[in-house]
């Protein structure tokens, strides 16, 4: 028999170990079966030491791994195990992709060298992800090999992002908590927690369903750390929720607010101030009445009011022309919070107008066509200007529409031009300041549909029409039938009204403050002229039965727009506890001969948030004894 040639037994040993690294490269795992074929089919020797060392000279292979290849719902928190079929002493490189999870990662051996344990990070795999994973080791040779595969981890939904983060310190006391998951929740499944409590909590879902705002009655306190934990939560097919890339529980806090002066009326530098102008300072946040203090120079004598918890209101007594006055205030938050320099300055500075405003206007009537307006002489006054607008709160200035020398003007066609006229008058020698506020209202008015219509009505505080009379007697039967209003103190209405051409019924006073009303039965247009002044109105609760009604007139040069502008100005506000003076308010609405409404409900005021325009009244009820001044645009100059 032919011996075999020592070379030959090389060549054949180097292809069986080439493809035996070739195939190892290319991720067969346990692939020595084959390599053993190969190697016995291409020898030509049977040498027990050759077959020796071609045995020992096989490079470790994998046997298995943990998620195995194409695994499905791996849980995120599980560790990666290679399994080789010997001892790997050499470096191993390990790859995730993607790589979340970033390296480095924790890899240890165990089972003498055999076992390779690789822990994906602090926070685990990302949930729901497909991963590719690659390990990379040698041959024993300085060969690399490798082998790759993947699998799926788990879909159960988890905590994406919460609004506060956790530790975050600038929480507003009012902001909602804001969770979102990562996939469209069962809502009735969220358990919650917050610690300390904020009041009753509500919960309201969006974004179909992966995301709860949660809002809560009491606002956060200030520095005070809140502790929020979701407890439980499921999705839509029962899955409870599982750790995600944020905290569970978590923490937040509300940083104190400073407490500070926003703004100062009049402001800092201000000029021709009226002598008897009130001051009016707006703190940041609410504050202890009791600890407001103040001092003016010069000295004067002040009353205090409080419209809302975080305003005072100084009247005081008239200042003397051309006086700086300097004021300094100091108070405490209700937090106790000590007062901090802010926007505006404290001390601050004002001078007082050094002319007078012109005093008593008075608006008359000048048939056909014209308007009178007269006042009380200024000392030292050279002349005075005229100031006209038609709608009462366009912004100053208006324009000028008479120069006069004299303490009257008449103005041509104001009567008869059927348009709404408001004045002011102002002196201009060394400077001057505003008059009460003159009106010339017209009002158009119609039957509705055709029969009588009832309307209820405003006038001037300072008028002609001091009773049902006046108003009857200019009017006249041809165009009305009946002048009535609401008695408050019976809880009934009471009319004057036409019968065979002749008036009956009695005739009442109209007070300033008091709505009255007509009944409509021509179309004609009606001229109403005055002006107004602020006195406090007095309204009396009585118990039940007692409706307690009452019709207010408000005044035609006055600031209530709205009905919640109204509200607010009584009540201090619309939301919750803001019924302790009213809880309903509303006007008659000629056009629909019906009601609008306007009410107080246990999460504050809601309804029909009603226009109020010039002349028009509103009736409300009352929860208590007060009284109230409507406010208006410029101060009476009496």
């Amino acid at each position: 028999m032919r011996q075999p040639d020592a070379n030959r037994i090389f060549a054949v040993i180097f292809v069986g170990l080439v493809l035996a690294i070739n195939l190892t490269a290319a991720g067969l795992v346990n692939q020595r079966d084959e390599v053993e074929t190969i190697r016995v089919e291409s020898m030509e020797a049977d040498s027990s030491s050759i077959a020796g060392n071609l045995e020992t000279s096989y490079p470790p292979i994998i046997l298995w791994t943990d998620p195995a290849d194409g695994e499905w719902d791996v849980p995120p928190d599980q560790s990666i195990n290679i399994k080789f079929n010997e001892s790997v002493n050499q470096i191993v490189t390990f790859r995730l992709s993607p790589n979340d999870p970033p390296p480095p990662y924790i890899m240890y051996w165990n089972e003498g060298d055999t076992n390779l344990t690789i822990e994906p990070g602090l926070f685990g795999l990302l949930l729901c992800t497909k991963y590719t994973a690659t390990v990379i080791w040698d041959d024993g040779f300085g060969n690399p090999l490798s082998y790759s595969w993947s699998f799926n981890t788990v879909c159960l939904p988890y905590i994406m992002y919460t609004d506060p983060q956790n530790g975050a310190m600038d929480i507003g006391p009012t902001d909602p908590i804001i969770i979102t998951f990562s996939e469209p929740m069962d809502n009735s499944s969220l358990v919650f927690s917050l610690v300390p409590s904020a009041g009753i909590l509500a919960y309201q879902w969006t974004d179909s369903d992966r995301t709860v705002i949660i809002t809560h009655s009491e606002p956060f306190a200030e520095m005070t750390l809140y502790t929020a934990t979701v407890i439980d939560a499921r999705d839509k097919d029962g899955n409870h929720f599982t750790t995600g890339p944020v905290p569970n529980p978590w923490t937040f806090s509300v940083a104190s607010t400073p407490f500070y002066i926003i703004s100062t009326d009049p402001p800092d530098g201000a000029v021709d101030v009226p002598q008897g102008y009130p001051i009016t300072i707006v703190f940041s946040e609410p504050f202890d009445v009791t600890s407001v203090l103040v001092q003016i120079s010069p000295s004067t004598t002040v009353m205090p009011s409080f419209p809302n918890g975080q305003t005072v209101v100084f009247d005081h007594s008239p200042f003397l022309p051309c006086t700086l006055v300097t004021l300094f205030v100091n108070a405490q938050s209700l937090d106790g919070d000590l007062l901090i320099p802010g926007p505006v300055p404290n001390p601050f500075h004002f001078t007082t107008v050094c002319m007078q405003a012109p005093r008593g206007l008075s608006v008359h009537r000048a048939p056909p066509d014209d308007v009178l307006l007269t006042w009380k002489a200024v000392p030292n006054a050279s002349y005075y200007l005229v100031f006209h607008s038609t709608d009462k709160l366009a912004p100053w200035p208006w324009t000028v529409i008479a120069n006069v020398a004299t303490n009257s003007a008449t103005l041509s066609g104001h009567l008869s031009d059927s348009l709404d006229h408001f004045y002011i008058v102002r002196t201009t020698a060394c400077g001057g300041t505003n008059s009460t506020m003159g009106v010339l209202w017209h009002l158009h008015l119609a039957p509705i549909g055709g029969g009588n219509s009832g309307l209820w009505l405003s006038l001037p505080y300072n008028s002609i029409y001091n009773k049902a009379s006046d108003v009857s007697g200019e009017l006249g039967c041809g165009k009305i039938n009946f002048v009535g209003k609401w008695d408050s103190s019976r809880e009934k209405l009471v009319f004057r009204y036409c019968m065979q051409d002749q008036w009956r019924g009695p005739d009442f006073s109209l007070l300033p403050g008091e709505a009255f009303q007509i009944g409509v039965k021509a179309t004609f247009d009606w001229a109403v002229n005055g002006t107004d002044f602020e006195d406090p109105l007095a309204f009396i609760w009585r118990p039940p039965p007692n409706y307690n009604y009452y019709w207010m007139s408000l005044p035609l040069t006055g600031r209530m727009t709205s009905a919640s502008g109204l509200v607010t100005a009584i009540a201090g506000g619309l939301g919750p506890g803001t019924n302790t003076k009213i809880d309903a308010i509303g006007k008659w609405n000629c056009t629909r001969q019906a009601y609008d409404f306007f009410r107080y409900t246990p999460t504050g005021w809601s309804g029909i948030d009603f226009t109020l325009e010039v002349g028009e009244c509103v009736w409300i009820e009352t929860t208590s004894t007060f009284a109230w001044a409507p406010p208006l645009i410029t101060p009476e100059v009496p």
